[in-house]
């Protein structure tokens, strides 16, 4: 026992005392920080990929009803050109064939736009939900929780007699200063 108190002497000499009841202090709140951070990072990712995918450009419902009854009239105008010219004739069918597909984007993008009036309620509602976790966000751990410590804290590494460098076991790291 002699010989280990002689080592430690020999390397810990010049390192700081810190007081248990701070250094828990500066835990909670580095746990705070960290549950701050993660709760506002994941907010931001939803709101970006939601972001994202509502970027594509959109008509409205009523310009996209007149390109359709456009396309419908041209589809109608190359079916009598095509039935006119006789059976063999293949001079319309790749023009058929792009109106029948501009027909069927369009048709989905309505069917998008249509969804998207019905999920605004929704919309609101998320919006709703994204300001309560914020707010709830802010409510902070009060008390020191050994077991959640041991469960979160990966190590706590003393940099000098005012600060830590505290380290989660998903790889974080929150460098605190002691209250």
């Amino acid at each position: 026992m002699r010989c280990q108190l002689k080592w430690y002497n020999i390397i810990c000499r010049k390192s700081p005392t810190l007081d248990e009841y701070r250094i828990h202090n500066a835990v909670v709140a580095s746990m705070n920080e960290m549950f701050n951070m993660q709760s506002v990072k994941q907010l931001v990712e939803e709101s970006i990929t939601e972001a994202l995918a509502d970027e594509a450009p959109q008509m409205s419902i009523p310009m996209i009803e007149s390109q359709l009854r456009r396309l419908q009239e041209r589809q109608q105008e190359l079916f009598r050109l095509a039935f006119d010219a006789g059976a063999e004739c293949t001079d319309y069918d790749e023009e058929i064939q792009q109106v029948n597909l501009e027909k069927t984007r369009l048709l989905q993008q309505k069917a998008e736009l249509e969804h998207f009036g019905a999920t605004a309620q929704e919309f609101d509602q998320r919006l709703s939900q994204i300001t309560e976790v914020l707010t709830e966000a802010s409510g902070a751990i009060t008390d020191f929780d050994d077991v959640s410590v041991r469960q979160l804290v990966s190590n706590i590494k003393v940099i000098d007699k005012e600060r830590l460098m505290i380290r989660f076991k998903d790889g974080s790291e929150i460098e605190q200063t002691l209250p």
